[in-house]
């Protein structure tokens, strides 16, 4: 609701445009490519006049031009003509985008700066209400109405807990947004509150709902069931995914994927991550290769995903190599469904074992045998390898049961069980699943960490060496 009538008005031209489209794209059988090259034209447009495009596109800018004019060149030829950008160039685009055309944003967000510095990520009224859209005309599938949720998500100068709230009033439901990061606002209060709305929904990460278990547990207190549980923020592999389902009693659901930055790639449905094809162009880029195809010619594919958006023109982004490996695979119903398979960073060494995180997790959390692990965090140093764990009220010999095939995984692992983890543990959405799980303190190592983080990084390793000896177990 705003006060302007104009923009009121513009917003709701835009919602109403929005779900036109959508309609348009399933009617098509989730094609959109013939709006594609009115609507890039509205975007070339918008980056030319910013000194980071105008830089990048020199080279370019005679067949933009001639494109942007209305001439029939091919949308295809056009961005297959385009460099790629990364997160640098993501920067300097946003910060230019912010200064010169201010008045026109709403809301100023940042990135969670888990792989670099935070980048700002402004959204203008129009931005909101079409994101709002895309969620909400997905989620009306499987989403009641009469339903109430909660969100718990640690990041509140990121845009994912304003706008999940803006997508679940959309379709009908009963919203509390919180986070836990202050002495009043613990997991017990969470909990106060769950005892008074009796949620059925949670949104949020994968780890905060883990912690919030935990926390149950250790305090000895009645656990919140969710039918649905709506995860985003970071990567919820199988394993991961079957545990939470033993301690929510309901459905786990990919809610979204995407970022800051990009905004929404992927929406969930009753049957997964639907790429919004409507909004992007994308492109998978192999990464033996390096060449790229556009996703419209893929049936089963899997690479880099690079994002060029079509509904933002006031911060555009344009051919965005957005550093997640995904794989797409095209339905009978011609829609694109995604599944994200992290990041191609997203790997650690243990000794003479490489293992990412879906393996460790389908070890720790397996299929249709008991696994009591709340959460886990490797310690690695010179002489050793050690894994601290929470778990349920459980045997040290049925713990041991349940950690058998990890152990045979990773020889000479020494496990410890834990009464707490250090808190970076719970902070896999801002630090990423390395960062918060595996942390390296052999000597001379080389650990990058946000500048925003260290302190609470080196918390965690002081922690860890008193675990490790024995001054805290």
């Amino acid at each position: 609701m705003y006060r302007d009538d104009s923009l009121e008005a513009r917003v709701a031209q835009a919602r109403t445009d929005q779900r036109r489209l959508i309609n348009q794209w399933r009617a098509h059988g989730y094609t959109c490519t013939d709006t594609y090259a009115e609507r890039l034209r509205c975007v070339l447009a918008s980056a030319l006049d910013l000194p980071t495009y105008a830089g990048l596109y020199e080279r370019q800018r005679h067949l933009i031009d001639g494109f942007i004019a209305g001439s029939a060149a091919d949308t295809r030829e056009i961005v297959g003509v385009l460099p790629l950008i990364a997160k640098p160039e993501s920067r300097s685009i946003s910060l230019e985008a912010l200064h010169a055309r201010r008045q026109e944003f709403s809301n100023y967000f940042e990135t969670s700066g888990t792989t670099s510095r935070p980048t700002p990520a402004p959204k203008t009224p129009v931005d909101i209400a079409i994101n709002t859209v895309n969620f909400g005309e997905h989620w009306r599938e499987f989403i009641d109405p009469d339903s109430t949720a909660l969100i718990l998500i640690n990041t509140p100068q990121g845009p994912a807990a304003f706008q999940l709230e803006r997508a679940l009033n959309y379709v009908g439901v009963l919203t509390f947004r919180t986070w836990v990061d202050t002495f009043r606002n613990d997991y017990g209060r969470v909990l106060d509150i769950a005892d008074t709305l009796r949620p059925d929904i949670y949104a949020g990460p994968p780890s905060q709902l883990l912690n919030l278990y935990e926390y149950a547990a250790a305090q000895n207190r009645p656990a919140p069931t969710f039918k649905i549980s709506l995860l985003l923020g970071e990567r919820a592999t199988p394993g991961l995914t079957r545990r939470l389902e033993r301690l929510t009693r309901g459905i786990i659901v990919d809610a979204s994927y995407g970022s800051s930055e990009t905004g929404t790639l992927a929406v969930a449905t009753g049957t997964g991550l639907r790429l919004q094809t409507q909004s992007f162009i994308t492109e998978l880029r192999d990464l033996k290769t390096d060449e790229t195809t556009f996703v419209d010619d893929v049936e089963d594919a899997s690479g880099e995903l690079i994002v060029t958006q079509l509904d933002f023109v006031t911060r555009p982004l344009i051919r965005y190599a957005t550093g997640d490996i995904v794989r797409v695979t095209r339905r009978q119903s011609g829609e694109h469904v995604l599944a994200p398979l992290g990041r191609a960073t997203d790997t650690s060494v243990f000794g003479a074992v490489s293992m990412n995180q879906e393996q460790i997790e389908d070890l720790l959390w397996p299929f249709g045998t008991p696994a009591r692990v709340f959460n886990y965090l490797f310690a690695i140093r010179d002489q050793d390898l050690t894994l601290l764990i929470t778990a349920e009220a459980c045997t040290d010999d049925e713990l041991a049961l349940d950690l058998m095939p990890l152990k045979k995984q990773l020889p000479g692992l020494k496990v410890i069980r834990c009464q707490e983890l250090p808190a970076t543990n719970g902070l896999g959405s801002a630090l990423g699943w390395k960062a918060s799980r595996v942390l390296d303190l052999r000597s001379g190592r080389e650990q990058a960490v946000p500048t925003a983080l260290t302190d609470a990084i080196a918390l965690a390793e002081q922690q860890i060496e008193a675990v490790l000896s024995g001054e805290n177990v």
